[in-house]
């Protein structure tokens, strides 16, 4: 008598579901917790930060908070990223479970006809749902990871436009100070000559 290996659908479909709380499970077991949404000074979960508009105006220690706020928001998105997308590759494959399991238990004559019931089946619908739910996830996840690098760039940028202004400023007033001195100087020679040779 043949054994057969076949799960049923609802075994595989929550073989499919349990496969990334098993991996969380063994992260946590290494010292390794699901990474947490930041806080603001109170606090309170934000939500993803927004450059002001004027960049320019902040001082250094400003664009300093800023980075270290775009910093950890990078750092969050980049630690639920593997997350979606594991989440994402497990809805796909359950998704592939349920179109063949359902298939195979439609009973019409024509192939077509299979393909199109097994797609209206109700399990399938809910099955290709979530998929469509992890994969928007997923993409926009990777999307804001993207941004917040951009952001962090820029950010970067204005702190080097910041100490070049500084330093340009400082060089400047240092050597409009060193010409005053000269001047000072040479006008005082030139009047001390001025008064020896009357």
């Amino acid at each position: 008598m043949a054994i057969s290996l076949s799960l049923s659908y609802q075994d595989g479909i929550r073989a499919y579901d349990q496969a990334v709380d098993k991996g969380e499970a063994q992260l946590l077991k290494m010292g390794f917790p699901p990474a947490e949404r930041p806080v603001d000074s109170q606090g309170i979960f934000a939500d993803r930060p927004t450059l002001p508009p004027k960049l320019s105006a902040l001082s250094m220690s400003e664009l300093q908070d800023l980075m270290g706020w775009f910093t950890a928001w990078y750092s969050y998105a980049l630690e639920a990223l593997p997350q979606v997308a594991a989440e994402r590759n497990s809805a796909f494959n359950k998704k592939d479970f349920a179109w063949a399991s359902i298939r195979s238990e439609k009973r019409s004559k024509t192939s077509k006809d299979k393909d199109d019931e097994a797609r209206t089946d109700a399990r399938y619908v809910q099955a290709n749902t979530d998929f469509e739910t992890a994969d928007y996830r997923h993409k926009r996840v990777s999307a804001v990871c993207r941004g917040l690098e951009r952001e962090i760039e820029t950010i970067s940028r204005a702190q080097s436009a910041l100490e070049k202004r500084v330093n340009g400023f400082g060089k400047t007033v240092s050597g409009e100070r060193a010409v005053a001195r000269t001047q000072s100087a040479m006008g005082a020679f030139r009047s001390r000559r001025g008064r020896e040779q009357e």
